[in-house]
């Protein structure tokens, strides 16, 4: 029941509750002195600010979804064992933006290799952009939009990822797939030796090789009644091994599945949501803050084909932020007890 006797808690207040709660026991290297001021002030204003973001219109909603991120990025860094006390106060975004006059597609933005960002993909064993990367792409290669992919992207997306050995084609090949590519992929790709090309192009290089498989319905398979294609090649069996350790590696599971990126901002890194929302929401609050009139046109939907589809975010934003960072705290909380 809820604190009022009447209902159950929602997941998205759960999430919530949980943070708050955080603070009267902090975990990790909170638990007292600078640390624990830092992380539980950090913590109430990041919950503020996602409360509030949640009650104002889209207009400015990015700014302080943007901003609870990275109080609570600043709450994660005070409890995380693996930050020494001198690092923890991590100074300024560690991005900055490119191309703001452009469109929203468009917009770019790249790594400094310092502050909050570098810290963050540090912590979480992202490997750090060493490119510009554009809206576009941050949007593709985030696992929770898999369902609202931007009108007319042709930027690889974030997949699903499995290597298998399968006897039903051939006892000493096996098939590597990857899952949930937009049904205009498998368009673009009527033959075997297209889908090897991009699989080796977008989500390669690889350690091994990757070989087209002869047969369509067996390396371009589209799901009945849905918009997603699963593409298939195969691996010489010598090289199974080498191909499943290297997926492994690259893979990490993110709501109910194992998710792969492609190649961006000139890496391959492993999926991390956290990491991947706070650059997303960095450029939407930089457009929003900088570009006013360009974000208003964006969500217009009288006009824009993207408006739908960032109204839809912004919804889910600040409950979804609540989550990733309850996630984060237990995580590097969690893991360095293990070892």
């Amino acid at each position: 029941m809820s604190a009022t006797g009447s209902r159950p808690l929602d997941a998205d207040l759960r999430d919530s509750l949980q943070l708050r709660a955080m603070r009267a026991a902090p975990p990790g290297q909170a638990m007292k002195g600078e640390r624990r001021r830092v992380f539980c002030s950090a913590l109430e204003q990041s919950e503020q600010l996602l409360n509030a973001a949640s009650q104002t219109p889209a207009d400015v909603r990015p700014m302080l979804v943007f901003y609870g991120i990275a109080q609570g990025v600043r709450a994660l860094f005070a409890c995380a064992p693996s930050i020494a006390d001198r690092d923890f106060r991590t100074k300024g975004h560690g991005l900055r933006e490119r191309n703001l006059r452009g469109s929203l597609r468009s917009m770019s933005v790249e790594a400094t290799g310092t502050g909050m960002f570098a810290a963050l993909c540090h912590l979480c064993d992202f490997t750090e952009f060493q490119a510009p990367v554009t809206f576009e792409q941050l949007w593709a290669v985030n696992p929770h939009l898999f369902q609202r992919r931007l009108a007319g992207s042709d930027q690889p997306p974030a997949v699903t990822a499995g290597c298998i050995l399968d006897h039903s084609i051939n006892s000493e090949m096996a098939v590597m797939t990857l899952g949930f590519l937009g049904s205009d992929v498998g368009d673009r790709l009527p033959t075997q030796g297209d889908v090897a090309d991009y699989v080796r192009s977008n989500y390669g290089p690889y350690p091994f090789e990757v070989l087209p498989l002869e047969d369509r319905s067996k390396f371009l398979f589209k799901h009945s009644r849905e918009t997603w294609v699963d593409l298939a090649v195969t691996v010489p069996r010598e090289q199974h091994t080498a191909a499943v350790a290297h997926l492994e590696a690259r893979q990490a599971r993110i709501g109910y599945n194992t998710w792969i990126l492609p190649q961006i901002g000139g890496v391959l890194p492993k999926p991390n949501a956290l990491v991947l929302w706070w650059a997303l929401f960095f450029s939407l609050s930089i457009r929003a803050r900088y570009e006013p009139e360009g974000w208003t046109k964006d969500l217009d939907v009288d006009s824009s084909p993207l408006a739908v589809q960032l109204q839809d975010v912004l919804e889910d934003a600040p409950s979804r932020c609540h989550a990733l960072l309850l996630e984060a705290i237990h995580e590097v909380c969690s893991s360095a007890g293990e070892h």
